[in-house]
């Protein structure tokens, strides 16, 4: 593959990875996760896209999914996932004995809308494909 071919693959990545972006915010998980699962077939790995299938995962209850995508996360930038502030730290106590590093200036579950929260609920009608998938596909290179 060419030049050429290399920047449209990378085209083809960032506008996947926004059109995830934009369909997770709305509350669309399936299209989201379509959206994301290109972009790892087009870049071969990507750490928001690694999250952000995890954070889809774990919102379903598939929590060996949720295992296996932050796993993936991990191995891609350990540094960016070491500042992640994963669930199970917010609710588990300390254990005696157990030493933790400070936080610092850490990255939050909360920047990245948490379980779901952040915002008004959305009736349960309407959390299936958005009226907004046509237009998010027909933004997409080869699109009809």
């Amino acid at each position: 593959m060419g030049l050429v071919g290399q920047l449209l693959n990378a085209a083809r990545a960032r506008l996947h990875s926004a059109c995830g972006w934009l369909a997770y915010r709305l509350r669309c998980p399936a299209r989201a996760r379509h959206h994301y699962e290109r972009v790892l077939v087009l870049r071969g790995s990507d750490f928001a896209a690694y999250v952000h299938l995890g954070r889809i995962a774990f919102a379903a209850g598939d929590y060996a999914g949720w295992r296996r995508e932050f796993e993936h996360a991990r191995r891609t930038d350990p540094e960016r996932f070491a500042r992640l502030r994963h669930p199970f730290e917010l609710f588990e106590p300390r254990l005696a004995g157990t030493e933790f590093d400070e936080t610092g200036d850490r990255a939050t579950w909360r920047s990245l809308l948490p379980f779901g929260g952040g915002g008004p609920r959305r009736p349960a009608a309407a959390r299936g494909d958005s009226p907004f998938d046509g237009a998010l596909d027909a933004m997409l290179p080869g699109a009809p």
